[in-house]
């Protein structure tokens, strides 16, 4: 690989901070997580707690039901990866 790596592995290390930025994901977090499931996108800055209190987003995997907010290092038995797009 020659210290590149392939657009799959950079979609499956997404770590966002409160502002939506993505930052280098910790070792210590899954790659099954909300964060990286296709029902899940982040709040909007004003929705999301302070610094260092995680950050949160819509979970979409319950449409018929009801959608609820989660944080992007939890997981579900309705996780399903996201689509790659090039």
């Amino acid at each position: 690989m020659n210290g590149q790596i392939t657009l799959d592995d950079y979609q499956q290390s997404k770590y966002f901070d409160r502002h939506g930025r993505i930052k280098e994901c910790p070792e210590w977090v899954n790659e099954k997580r909300c964060g990286n499931c296709k029902y899940w996108q982040i709040l909007p800055e004003y929705d999301q707690p302070p610094c260092g209190w995680g950050v949160r987003g819509l979970c979409g995997s319950h449409v018929s039901r009801n959608q609820y907010t989660t944080l992007q290092v939890a997981y579900c038995q309705e996780w399903e990866k996201k689509e790659v797009t090039k």
